[in-house]
């Protein structure tokens, strides 16, 4: 046998030694070949702390760390409401002026919007949401409540002054007023056909004939009438097709309420500005809830 032969033989031999003393196949570097195992990413102190928004406030990872068993459990995300949109106005008017609030569709709970505040960054404005009337009835006492945004809904909170004297929630009949006031944004005309009712006395049957043909054909929230109408079917038709009536006959209804708020500010002038500005939604604490920039 060479001598490179002895060697590599010497060698291999040295090494079994070594390896056997060790331990061999029960050695705890066999199954874990790192001093340490390697780990994700760390965000701050906690690898799983979660990331630092925009204004501050955490984002949830949307797990948590068991310690007991290494798996990950799912955690509750924080409810949410964010502004969507800024609509600027037309020259001075704050009318068309309003910014576009929505609530995360998968809150757990109503989000209250009363109390929060839009703030300008660039100037410092800024006003404080207030109450709304839910359910309002036109020429009869209105209480405002507090507002609270359920899980998806909307609310465009508009600058100017109310065409129809006060904030409120949309529900079925809600088109009526786009009837006889501007309205930014504006409304849709989707309110219900009023069930049949009985109809009034007629002097002939023409005048019947005449009245049963155009309430066949009367537009969806329409309350006028038109001149060639009977004095008895004009009354029927203003009796029984308006908002009052239409809430009256809908407001038990599941789908009454729609998803919608428009709530006023009442200021007389814009608040935002047209381009260079950064509008915040903040907490009565003073958290930046969130925040848009154009």
């Amino acid at each position: 046998m060479n001598d490179d032969l002895k060697w590599f033989f010497g060698l291999f031999l040295l090494f079994g030694l070594l390896w056997f003393g060790g331990g061999g196949l029960n050695s705890s570097s066999s199954h874990d070949p790192f001093v340490e195992p390697i780990t994700g990413r760390t965000y701050g102190n906690d690898p799983l702390s979660g990331l630092s928004n925009k204004s501050g406030s955490q984002i949830s990872t949307g797990g948590n760390r068991d310690t007991e068993n290494g798996a990950i459990k799912e955690e509750e995300k924080p409810d949410t409401i964010s502004i969507q949109r800024v609509n600027q106005s037309y020259g001075d008017s704050p009318d068309f002026e309003y910014v576009t609030l929505v609530a995360g569709r998968d809150n757990k709970a109503p989000i209250k919007l009363t109390g929060l505040q839009l703030l300008s960054r660039e100037t410092g404005k800024g006003m404080t949401i207030g109450k709304a009337t839910k359910l309002p009835h036109i020429s009869s006492p209105r209480d405002t409540d507090d507002i609270f945004l359920d899980p998806g809904e909307k609310a465009y909170v508009i600058s100017g002054r109310s065409p129809v004297g006060f904030s409120f929630k949309t529900n079925t009949c809600s088109g009526y007023f786009a009837t006889e006031k501007n309205l930014t944004p504006g409304l849709y005309y989707e309110c219900p056909r009023t069930s049949e009712k009985p109809l009034p006395y007629f002097r002939t049957v023409t005048l019947k004939d005449q009245c049963l043909d155009y309430l066949d054909r009367i537009p969806r929230c329409n309350h006028k009438t038109p001149s060639t109408l009977s004095a008895e079917c004009a009354s029927y038709v203003s009796q029984n097709f308006n908002y009052n009536a239409c809430v009256s006959e809908n407001s038990g209804k599941d789908d009454f309420y729609k998803n919608e708020w428009y709530v006023y500010l009442e200021r007389i002038a814009p608040l935002w500005k047209s381009r260079r500005e950064t509008v915040d939604l903040v907490s009565p604490e003073g958290v930046v809830l969130d925040s848009i920039k154009y």
